[in-house]
């Protein structure tokens, strides 16, 4: 009873899913909102006709940004939480209670001072305001402090008996260690940049991102004439289908990442 019962739970969050993401694919090869099975009228047209070059610009904005917060940002959180794990300093418990309240902090609360610090440094307008503030998470600093605490002190002072320093021991043992824990903070910092609307648009509107060019675009009401190249017309595309598009556009990097790296991320959860 409790598989059929817990099946029948799967089949209805898999149908919940799936039928919005269909109806989105739908929309964006029809000119006008059909029924499910409806797709006589169906063309490649929006997607033929879609902005490409300037998509393009947004596309490398974003790859720039959050590659480099998915490579620095793990590199970071474990770095301090193997500071944490590992070492005695003064005030260790103090700080690391610190990190756990800022867990509770709501991320609304930091937008003026992240900007505030942002714009005295001069790094408004730049890739390096975008990811800096956002590099350190409070989330993934505990979650590795939680998983680096279980590695075998043993293997440490071994290393250390043999002359490695901090560093080697650092790359040589705790990374090789920490794969899993390496692409789960990875697949969360890219996430949480590729989907960041508010502090891009802020921080760097020169250096538009996909969320930010799309999000745009999908939220004006003039969003069609606006999105196109300047002076473009809509070439007699529906609004409805070309937003449609952009959300397709916006989704698919979140689930290829996701894709490819759901083995270690699973394994990284579990752990």
């Amino acid at each position: 009873m409790g598989k059929k019962l817990a099946l029948a739970l799967s089949i209805l969050l898999a149908v919940a899913w799936i039928l919005p993401a269909y109806f989105t694919l739908q929309t964006t090869v029809l000119p006008t909102f059909a029924s499910p099975l409806n797709l006589g009228n169906a063309s490649l047209k929006t997607w033929l006709d879609m902005p490409w070059s300037r998509l393009t610009k947004l596309v490398v904005n974003s790859a720039v940004v959050c590659l480099a917060n998915a490579a620095l940002s793990p590199v970071v959180c474990i770095m301090a939480g193997y500071a944490f794990a590992r070492y005695d300093f003064p005030g260790k418990e103090q700080l690391f209670y610190l990190f756990l309240v800022a867990l509770a902090v709501p991320g609304t609360m930091l937008f003026l001072p992240r900007y505030l610090i942002v714009s005295d440094l001069g790094w408004t307008n730049t890739f390096l305001g975008i990811v800096a503030p956002v590099m350190m998470n409070p989330a993934m600093v505990f979650l590795s402090r939680q998983y680096l605490s279980g590695i075998d002190q043993d293997v440490i002072d071994a290393a250390r008996l043999d002359g490695a320093s901090e560093f080697r021991i650092f790359r040589s043992i705790i990374l090789p260690l920490s794969v899993p824990l390496l692409v789960l903070v990875g697949i969360g910092a890219f996430s949480a940049v590729w989907g960041d609307f508010m502090w891009q648009y802020l921080v760097a509107r020169d250096y538009q991102t996909v969320t930010v060019g799309l999000g745009l675009f999908i939220l004006s009401q003039d969003a069609g004439t606006q999105f196109m190249e300047v002076g473009g017309p809509l070439r007699g595309l529906s609004l409805e289908s070309m937003r449609a598009a952009a959300s397709v556009i916006q989704s698919v990097p979140l689930v290829l990442v996701f894709a490819v790296g759901q083995k270690w991320f699973m394994r990284g959860v579990r752990l």
